[in-house]
């Protein structure tokens, strides 16, 4: 997975799902997640399925109340925050973690490989776009606005993943 937006909303810090003393651990963590992606994908080299494997570990990732460190959630007044948290070289799976506060956008941009997105905490607003050619210029047109709560999940694929996301 490469940049994960797990979006924590409006506040300085949140936290994750609170387990009382004597509770079991979270099952899953970024690196359980991730050695569970990387063991997922193994036998599949198309991008669109490792994406898909990868969104579904997410989502019940954070449906079961996947633990992050606090370390990783606390935002910033000025800009959000983007943060790694995990590297699996022979995979090639990257976690990471962007902490906002409302009002915080990120530029328009795109991937130049598959992502998979999944929202942690609050609720983020994605715009997509697609590009156009208008007389010899490239022109960006909204093409969906929509957002995300939650636990749920998305895949972008390039090279249709041109948008915006924000708090």
């Amino acid at each position: 997975m490469t940049q994960a937006p797990l979006a924590p909303a409006a506040a300085t810090l949140w936290t994750a799902p609170h387990h009382t003393a004597g509770s079991r651990r979270p099952r899953w963590t970024a690196s359980s997640l991730a050695a569970a992606i990387a063991a997922a994908c193994r036998a599949d080299d198309a991008p669109a399925q490792r994406a898909h494997i990868a969104e579904g570990l997410l989502r019940n990732a954070l449906r079961a109340g996947m633990w992050l460190p606090r370390s990783v959630l606390q935002s910033d007044p000025s800009c959000y925050k983007s943060r790694t948290l995990h590297v699996d070289r022979e995979s090639g799976i990257t976690i990471r973690v962007l902490a906002w506060r409302r009002g915080h956008r990120t530029p328009i941009h795109d991937h130049v490989a598959w992502c998979v997105i999944g929202v942690y905490s609050g609720c983020e607003r994605e715009l997509q776009y697609e590009a156009m050619d208008a007389h010899g210029t490239t022109r960006l047109r909204v093409s969906a606005d929509h957002a995300m709560r939650a636990g749920e999940t998305a895949v972008l694929m390039p090279p249709d993943d041109i948008h915006e996301v924000s708090c």
